[in-house]
């Protein structure tokens, strides 16, 4: 009759060590079973065995454990019955190495799972058209993939236990590695990175680059390094760029045109209208007074169209004050008060005041269509290299997902998209948020020379 190892009879004595206790425990077993092994003597094997395993004993050790129990219960036995013992042993022995079979296939399997998984991974990489290197904690590459090859024009041999300066300018080393070490840290730095990867060839190509530290066992082993060319995007933005200038220029042709042209035949009239008040008798004059009024209307609105099209204190003054001169005409023609505040801290490039006045335009514009606010402010500050500023309003909320896709097509959507668009040609960014209760803040930020 088979014992269960839980119910080893010297368990009121607590043994201090467990595998003291696990031994006699297994002396009991080997005891009980009396010269033959029944399917319950197996049983307290097997759970035998899973206690071992619990305990963190080895095949050897729980080997050595069994043999140390047999010499001692065949001390005790006659001699006549030492066969009868040894084959019980044998056979509790081996029901009680199943677990650490069951475990030994379970690992195997896990590890045949990780080395296909790992297959499909490298397979993977090896096939994405975005180009991936692996370093080690010292930035020679260890590995890279068929995409990362084609874009160095490198050889992969030729890449291998060679560092990161093989393919990066001089200039941005310092950069990469202060970058490669606070991610190696652990501590937040910005997800993607912009930069110039140098071909075998020696030409510049513009890539995006993203990286993460590779963990074994809890410890960071190296870095794996995404990297996207994005000639296409920065031609993109190029001709974007182009293309803005070549409507700001027509725009200012237009503006100046309404404001010279238009205004010398404003003029002219203003003239023929007060010759006429003088030649005409007095009980006459009130129509060509209406009239003068009706001209001193598309004199303003000409005006404001005029400054719209291109604001000439933009060109004069700068963005500030063009904004400050903005935020008059806005509050004149709608309930809203806008607030300037802040400064850019001198002039920026011609492009730069462009695009961010257009931003701040087209905010202004959305505001006065949609949010119902009473108050606007626009702010600019620079700090860290960068213009940085928002819009923000104490109106309606909206969903910003939800206009920036499906209803781009629909006006509002359009307008975000287009200062978007702007911001993009001056390698700028944009972010707006819309909150119940709290209204809509747009900011944005373009990186300037200091």
């Amino acid at each position: 009759m088979g014992v269960e190892p839980h119910d080893d009879p010297s368990n009121g004595t607590d043994p201090v060590d467990p595998v003291a206790r696990l031994e006699e425990s297994y002396a009991a077993l080997l005891q009980g079973c009396r010269g033959s092994v029944r399917d319950n003597a197996l049983r307290s094997a097997r759970n035998f065995g899973r206690q071992a395993l619990a305990l963190g004993l080895t095949v050897v050790e729980l080997t050595r454990l069994q043999d140390r129990v047999c010499r001692r219960v065949l001390d005790t036995r006659p001699s006549t019955d030492a066969g009868d013992w040894r084959a019980v042993a044998h056979a509790l022995l081996a029901e009680s190495l199943t677990p650490f079979e069951n475990v030994h296939l379970a690992l195997r399997a896990a590890n045949t799972a990780l080395r296909t998984s790992g297959d499909h991974y490298r397979e993977l990489l090896e096939h994405v058209d975005l180009a991936v290197f692996t370093t080690d904690l010292c930035g020679r590459i260890t590995s890279v993939n068929r995409a990362g090859a084609d874009l160095s024009g490198y050889r992969r041999e030729d890449l291998l236990s060679r560092g990161l300066d093989l393919i990066l300018p001089p200039r941005r080393l310092g950069l990469v590695r202060s970058g490669r070490e606070l991610r190696l840290r652990h501590q937040r730095v910005p997800a993607n990175v912009e930069l110039e990867l140098v071909t075998h060839d020696g030409r510049s190509v513009p890539v995006s680059a993203y990286a993460h530290p590779l963990q074994e066992d809890g410890r960071s082993v190296g870095m794996q390094v995404f990297v996207r060319d994005i000639t296409d995007r920065r031609q993109a933005e190029t001709a974007i760029r182009h293309l803005g200038q070549f409507i700001e220029r027509k725009m200012q042709r237009i503006s100046h045109a309404l404001h010279d042209d238009a205004a010398q035949l404003l003029a002219s009239l203003y003239l023929r209208i007060d010759e006429l008040t003088c030649e005409m008798p007095a009980s006459e004059r009130r129509n060509l007074v209406d009239l003068r009024g009706m001209v001193d209307q598309v004199h303003d609105q000409l005006r404001r169209l005029s400054h719209e099209l291109r604001p000439a204190a933009l060109d004069d003054f700068g963005l500030v004050p063009a904004c400050r001169f903005l935020a008059e005409g806005v509050a004149k023609r709608g309930k809203l008060r806008v607030e300037v505040k802040g400064s850019t801290s001198g002039r920026l490039a011609p492009e730069i005041e462009t695009a961010l006045y257009r931003v701040v335009q087209e905010a202004l514009n959305n505001i006065v269509k949609h949010s119902r606010a009473r108050l606007a402010i626009v702010e600019f500050e620079r700090r860290d290299g960068h213009i940085n500023g928002c819009v923000r309003d104490d109106g309606q909320a909206f969903d910003v997902e939800k206009v920036m896709t499906r209803k781009a097509r629909a006006g509002r959507g359009l307008g975000l998209m287009g200062m978007q668009e702007r911001l993009m040609a001056v390698a700028g960014r944009l972010c707006v948020t819309s909150v119940p209760g709290s209204g809509t803040t747009i900011e944005f930020a373009v990186p300037v020379e200091e």
